[in-house]
């Protein structure tokens, strides 16, 4: 049963980001410029081994070196897991 609910939750998720990668999308449509996204889970950052250590750190350090890039955060996802998932977008180069 557990492991339902985290099916669940992740399907959920991954619906939420879709809808929220969309509305952003949609409203951008009317702006000055188009946008570009990236999405970043700490998991993923984990198993890549770009970053050693807690994965709230890790992420941390991804979101702010993007952050410099011109990168801006959307939205995030997070679950009891410590999964943590983040939207980020800036205009298209």
């Amino acid at each position: 049963m557990k492991e339902k609910i985290q099916i669940k939750s992740l399907v959920l998720g991954v619906l939420l980001g879709a809808v929220v990668v969309f509305s952003v999308a949609a409203a951008a449509t009317g702006g000055t410029g188009t946008w570009e996204y990236r999405f970043l889970d700490n998991h993923k950052i984990l198993e890549e081994g770009k970053h050693p250590g807690p994965s709230f750190d890790n992420i941390e350090l991804v979101i702010n070196g993007a952050a410099k890039e011109g990168w801006e955060a959307v939205s995030y996802t997070a679950d009891s897991e410590r999964r943590l998932s983040v939207l980020l977008r800036r205009v298209k180069r």
